[in-house]
């Protein structure tokens, strides 16, 4: 015959799926939180090269094209607001000695959000995955100002966030195993004490 749990032990064990809970909450708040402020930072960069991109020109230099300038990671692509279509695109291949990677996998039709006080344009930014071989962008989409009928799209990727917040997702695992078998080895102890 199955002998009840004694008060002990279930008070034991209550607390410690309550750890648990709590421990596994703290880490996915954790996470969602430096994701959340690592993505800020990437968006803040995306502006600023957006910004650079409006001024410097094309790709070689002149006018009517992304910005020439740009750092050789980025992924650069203009267009038609009206019918779509793809007019321009400047990606790592463009630079000699950069390393090329698959470019985003761009939706076909892209969403602007409604300008507001602290975002004066008309303005989008998301994660979409590369093309091929896995990874992701962060992407801005806007209109671009110098031309108002064109679309223009300014992505980098993330292999640095995600690199950072694969560290955290492994640092927060090991924590919480270690919290969790030490407070397993003391219930343990407790609930040993407790038998006549």
């Amino acid at each position: 015959m199955r002998h009840p749990l004694s008060l002990r032990t279930r008070l034991v064990l209550g607390l410690l799926v309550l750890a648990a809970v709590g421990l596994v909450v703290a880490d996915v708040a954790t996470y969602k939180s430096q994701e959340s402020f690592l993505f800020q930072q990437t968006d803040q960069t995306l502006q600023n090269e957006h910004q650079f991109g409006d001024r410097a020109g094309g790709p070689d230099g002149g006018s009517g094209g992304p910005g020439g300038q740009l750092p050789p990671e980025l992924y650069v692509e203009v267009r038609s607001l009206s019918t779509g279509k793809v007019l321009e695109q400047l990606g790592p291949e463009a630079f000699p000695g950069a390393k090329a990677g698959a470019p985003p996998r761009l939706p076909a039709t892209i969403t602007l959000t409604a300008p507001t006080r602290g975002q004066p344009d008309a303005v989008r930014y998301f994660t979409a995955p590369a093309a091929s071989g896995g990874g992701r962008y962060r992407v801005r989409a806007s209109i671009d100002p110098g031309r108002r009928d064109q679309l223009l799209i300014v992505a980098t990727p993330l292999h640095d966030v995600d690199a950072a917040l694969h560290r955290l997702f492994l640092i927060e695992l090991f924590v919480t195993l270690a919290v969790l078998a030490a407070l397993v080895g003391l219930a343990l102890w407790v609930v040993g004490s407790a038998w006549p």
